[in-house]
């Protein structure tokens, strides 16, 4: 899977939710957009250090993502990364 695959994968999960996710420029730092629901949620920052973000940075070559908007405080992001099985998604 590539990172475009892997953000329309994504952006169907989070229709769930009424929202979505756009690829707004790929590399090793892939930048994405939360739409929808997701742009003004405030479980976005949580969605994305417990989903997106792992399910990127498992692709090969993917070192980061940036995602305008959605900070995470890294007392909360080590948190999430604990409950989720650590940087690179879950286990």
């Amino acid at each position: 899977m590539n990172v475009p695959d892997a953000v329309r994968a994504l952006s169907r999960t989070l229709r769930g939710h009424g929202g979505g996710l756009e690829l707004v420029s790929d590399g090793d730092v892939p930048a994405v957009r939360y739409t929808g629901m997701c742009a003004g949620c405030p479980g976005r920052p949580a969605c994305h250090e417990g989903l997106v973000a792992p399910v990127l940075l498992a692709l090969p070559g993917v070192r980061g993502v940036d995602a305008p908007g959605t900070r995470v405080d890294p007392v909360a992001r080590a948190r999430l990364q604990r409950f989720t099985g650590g940087e690179g998604g879950p286990r």
